[in-house]
């Protein structure tokens, strides 16, 4: 049986990617969540290989890439287990309105939000609100 699986609060991803970011700012748009890195999307743990290259790019993608800045709702932490190391994101409820990939700046290509499982772009009238 598959100790996780994907959900409105839990994404899950075999490695890091760049597309994290976008994840992030749906995360911290919406109800907060968790981002597991080190998990196929069957939920099997392959574990992370590179951690310490891993982590400073997670690092960097928080301080550098997302406006406003959300390292008070961002805690990164490591799980260890006998199939590998995971890296989990644990990502608050944003305390600003609205969050955005720096980027693509306030438009529906910057901010996103969970929706399911899935990362949806916000629409202008969305931002709009939150904006205001």
């Amino acid at each position: 049986m598959n100790r996780y699986i994907e959900s409105e609060t839990v994404e899950l991803k075999e490695k890091y990617t760049d597309t994290i970011c976008k994840e992030i700012v749906a995360f911290l748009n919406g109800e907060g969540g968790k981002i597991i890195i080190g998990v196929k999307d069957s939920g099997e743990i392959v574990g992370v290989q590179k951690i310490d290259e891993t982590l400073r790019k997670i690092s960097d993608v928080i301080t550098r890439q997302i406006e406003p800045n959300p390292q008070e709702e961002i805690k990164t932490e490591l799980q260890f287990s006998e199939q590998g190391t995971l890296i989990l994101l644990n990502i608050a409820k944003g305390i600003q309105n609205i969050y955005c990939q720096k980027k693509y700046g306030f438009s529906s290509a910057g901010c996103s939000i969970r929706i399911g499982t899935t990362c949806h772009e916000m629409t202008q009238e969305q931002i709009k609100i939150r904006y205001e």
